[in-house]
Order: structure tokens, then C-alpha cells, then sequence
């Protein structure tokens, strides 16, 4: 993608000049991040420090650009980058004292002839096919569940009439009295204003 020109879209800063569309995706990452995973396969196709494609990831959590740098991998290196043709991380030994997670780290069996996919994992780790329905049961805000749930949503509900009690049981209801309230802080602006007619 233009976009991205080779970096990574976890790691682009959200400044300067940029469409609303491309800023919005930017400011959702937080939400999608932990749910977006790279299942290995020849592992060319996965950051290795910027994806989500082991239990410790991402790894730019906790290991800097200068480590990685001093190294001898850049922060564009793949999974297949640092493991070496007879299956073992190419990282330094060392690196198993400074961050002591790694060690719990197996290095993937590559292979070749597959491509590493996107996959998008539920809140319970378990791998799910893609849909917006997924997505929203995931990065929505929950709250427990009511008493009266099923007084209101169930199978053969008329949703009209399940809306409408629900609105009273919240009393998000416009009812007379809270018309009243709200067209109180309107007594300023003319009838015609007020009642949807602005008319100049």
C-alpha cells in the first residue's frame, strides 16, 4: 500500500497531513491490535518485532530499535530473518538474560511454499472467521448483564415495542417533562428555530 511505504501500519506516527479516513484507521490500532494475529507459515510475510504472531508480541514492547540495530536485524526484519536453516533464533544468547521471555519463544517450523495469513482471533484466543459482526462482538464496550434482559429482547419480540420499553426502563424516554427541560435552554432562539423551520 502508498500508504505504508515499507513500514509497518502498527508503527506509522499519526501527524502532519493526512485524510480523515486514513487518521481514523490510525486511532483504532489500540482497539484491533490484540485481535489481528499472522499465523507462520514461511514466516516472509511477518514482522517479527511489529506483528502479532507469538505469544509475547509484539516484541518492539520491550525491545528497542537500538537493540535490534546493534544486533545486526533492522526493524524491518521477518520472522524468517531471524531463524537460521536449522530451525534456532539468529538473536544473541545474551538477549536470553536482558529480556528472559524470549526463552519461552519456539522457533516456527517454516515452510517455504506457504504464505503466512491474517488471522483474527476472538477474546478468548480462538481462531474465527473475519466478519464485521466478529469485530464489533470483540471492541465493544460490555457492561454486565441486566435483570431485566429478557423481559425486554427475546425470540419472538416485536424489536418497535423491545425498543421502546427499553428506552423507558433507561428513561431515555422524550417524554413531556424532559421536552420541557430541553426547550428551556431554547427560549432564546425563535419558534420557527426551535421547531425544526430556521427561517432568516
Amino acid at each position: 500500500m502508498y500508504k505504508l511505504k515499507g513500514r509497518s501500519f502498527w508503527e506509522i506516527p499519526c501527524r502532519g497531513r493526512m485524510s480523515w479516513g486514513w487518521r481514523k484507521l490510525l486511532a483504532i490500532r489500540s482497539l484491533i491490535r490484540p485481535f489481528l494475529w499472522k499465523s507462520i507459515g514461511s514466516g516472509a510475510d511477518t514482522n517479527a518485532w511489529s506483528d502479532m504472531w507469538c505469544d509475547y508480541s509484539p516484541l518492539r514492547a520491550f525491545i528497542s530499535p537500538r537493540v535490534i540495530a546493534n544486533a545486526g536485524f533492522t526493524i524491518h526484519s521477518s520472522v524468517a530473518d531471524l531463524v537460521n536453516p536449522y530451525g534456532q533464533w539468529r538473536w544473541l544468547v545474551a538477549w536470553h538474560d536482558i529480556f528472559p521471555v524470549l526463552i519461552n519463544i519456539d522457533a516456527p517450523s517454516l515452510c517455504a511454499t506457504v504464505c503466512d495469513r491474517l488471522i483474527w482471533k476472538d477474546l478468548h484466543g480462538n481462531a474465527r472467521p473475519f466478519s464485521s459482526s466478529e469485530v464489533w462482538n470483540n471492541i465493544r464496550h460490555r457492561e454486565s448483564e441486566v435483570s431485566w434482559v429478557n423481559m425486554v429482547w427475546f425470540k419472538q419480540c416485536i424489536l418497535k415495542h423491545s425498543f421502546h420499553l427499553w428506552l423507558v426502563i433507561r428513561n431515555k424516554l422524550k417524554t413531556h417533562d424532559r421536552l420541557s427541560v430541553w426547550e428551556a435552554g431554547l427560549e432564546q432562539y425563535p419558534l420557527s428555530y426551535r421547531y425544526g423551520r430556521c427561517e432568516w
